[in-house]
Parts: C-alpha cells; structure tokens; sequence
C-alpha cells in the first residue's frame, strides 16, 4: 500500500489495520466535533476540548502529517458550519 505522507506498507492484515485505524480517526473526529459543537461548542473553544483516543494518539500511521488532532478539529467545524 502506498499513500501519501508515509511509508509504503506490506503484508494485508498490516495494511487492513491501517486503513480500519484511518477510518476509525476520521469517524471519530467527525462525530465527536459535530456533538460538541451541537452542545455549543464554537470553533474557537473546541481545540480546547477535543482529543483522539489513547488507542488512536499511539498509533504511529494515525499521526497528522499537516496538523495535529485539535488543529484538525476546527477545520471539522468549519466545513459543516457557514460563518
């Protein structure tokens, strides 16, 4: 498997870890963002308040390449929401 920002992997139930530990981080910031925000936390706040599961902060393939988990999460917010 090879994508963008890391190492080529091998083996298929490495590479099936990988992209169910990637899924698992999108789905979790989504949702967790998206019930924050609807209890009335703003996009200024929620970096404040957002964080990965330790299962998924351990994970070296899970690491942001471009920014880290609370800088990632305004850009959640600020997807869904017009300003």
């Amino acid at each position: 498997m090879f994508y963008s920002h890391h190492w080529p992997r091998w083996g298929n139930d490495r590479i099936q870890q990988i992209l169910r530990d990637q899924r698992d981080l999108y789905a979790h910031m989504n949702n967790q963002v998206l019930h924050y925000a609807n209890q009335g936390v703003t996009i200024n706040q929620i970096h404040n308040v957002y964080e990965l599961p330790e299962s998924l902060q351990n994970a070296w393939h899970t690491r942001g390449y471009h920014g880290s988990p609370e800088h990632n999460s305004r850009g959640v917010i600020q997807r869904y929401l017009v300003f």
